[in-house]
Formats: C-alpha cells, sequence, structure tokens
C-alpha cells in the first residue's frame, strides 16, 4: 500500500485548518465579551469586520475538503477526517455569526446592568467548550469531546432562567425596559445556539475517531 505522504500532508493541514479557525471563533468571542462589558462599540465594530475572513476560512476549509474527496478519493477514517472538517467548519461559521450579531447589540443597545450580567454568565461555559474542543480535536480525545455536554447543559439552564424572567419583564413593563427584555432574549438565545453548535462540534470528534455517532445535546 502506498503512503501518499502529500495526501497525508493535506489532511494535516485541513486539521490544522480547523483547529486555527476554532481559535480564531474564540478569540472573537473573547471579544465580544470585552465589548459588552465595556460597551465599546469600536471594538464590536471590529468583530463584526473580522466575521467576514471567518466566512473566508469556512469556505477554504470546504473547497480544500472537497478537493480531496475528488483528487484522492480517501476512504474509511481518512473520509471521516475530511468530511468532519466540512461539519466543523460550517458549525464555526454559525458561531461565528452569532459573535457578530452580538457585536451589533453592543452597537445599537444600551442595556442595563441586570442583562449585562445575565449575558455575560454564559461566556465563561462557551470559552470552556471552545479551549476542551481545541484540545480534543488535536489529541484524538473522545472522553474530553463528551465533557462538553455539561458545560451545554449549563448554558440551558441559564438560558430557560433567564429567558422566563425576561418574558415576565416584557409582559409586565410598558417602558425602555421591556424592549430592552426583548432584545436581551435574543441575545441569550444566540448564545444558547452557539452551545449547541460547540456540541455538534464534539459529536463530529467522536464520529471522526470512533467512527459512531453519538447524540450530546
Amino acid at each position: 500500500m502506498h503512503e501518499r505522504p502529500y495526501f497525508q500532508q493535506r489532511l494535516e493541514q485541513l486539521s490544522q485548518d480547523i483547529l486555527t479557525m476554532l481559535h480564531d471563533v474564540l478569540d472573537q468571542f473573547k471579544a465580544v465579551r470585552k465589548a459588552i462589558e465595556l460597551t465599546d462599540k469600536n471594538q464590536a465594530n471590529k468583530i463584526i469586520v473580522k466575521d467576514e475572513s471567518i466566512n473566508q476560512q469556512e469556505i477554504a476549509i470546504t473547497e480544500n475538503a472537497i478537493s480531496l474527496i475528488i483528487k484522492e478519493s480517501p476512504v474509511a477514517k481518512d473520509l471521516r477526517r475530511v468530511i468532519t472538517a466540512i461539519q466543523i467548519a460550517n458549525d464555526l461559521e454559525r458561531i461565528g455569526d452569532y459573535a457578530a450579531n452580538l457585536a451589533k447589540y453592543v452597537i445599537h443597545t444600551q442595556a442595563q446592568a441586570l442583562y449585562l450580567d445575565a449575558i455575560d454568565a454564559f461566556f465563561p461555559f462557551l470559552e470552556s467548550m471552545f479551549l476542551d474542543l481545541a484540545k480534543a480535536y488535536a489529541a484524538k480525545d473522545v472522553s474530553l469531546a463528551m465533557t462538553v455536554a455539561k458545560d451545554d447543559q449549563n448554558i440551558d439552564d441559564l438560558f430557560d432562567k433567564h429567558v422566563k424572567e425576561f418574558i415576565r419583564i416584557v409582559k409586565t413593563e410598558i417602558n425602555t425596559s421591556a424592549e430592552e427584555a426583548g432584545r436581551a432574549i435574543l441575545v441569550i438565545k444566540q448564545l444558547e445556539r452557539a452551545g449547541d453548535h460547540l456540541t455538534n462540534i464534539a459529536e463530529a470528534i467522536i464520529y471522526l475517531n470512533k467512527a459512531t455517532h453519538v447524540v450530546l445535546n
């Protein structure tokens, strides 16, 4: 059996591109957390601009993966590696969109502390998921990938708690607080969805290494 070193080199580059994109999206979330904390509209605008490069990363990874399938006809684990790269890049692109949407919230909203504190509470869980997934993907660590389900559950619990509180405000208030509560619901929904997409990535890592489909959320 021929080793095909060029093919293996391209596979390794594809994996490295995934890790780079993952860290870039994490940086977007760290930046938007700081922008929300400081109400920094300039930083928020930079996040929105940076989102285009995230989109281009997803396109490049997908095109490279398709090229590998067409030209190299990978099978078994190599094929799973290519397919999961496409899936993970797609999830990361969606998560990047959520960061850009949060940046738009910073630009257009003067939120009260109640909503800012509630939003900020999601970020430690999301950042933990990002870091664990980066390690799990690089080290092929299925056990670590599975642990992100706990953080996702914490995010879901936070969402359920705060969305009920904000809906109550929307229904009972007739001032600007009600409008802010409505906007905050949209924001925390995006954070909840980011957790779901990160969990999708964990499932892809498990499939990559065990050839088994596992549902974590």
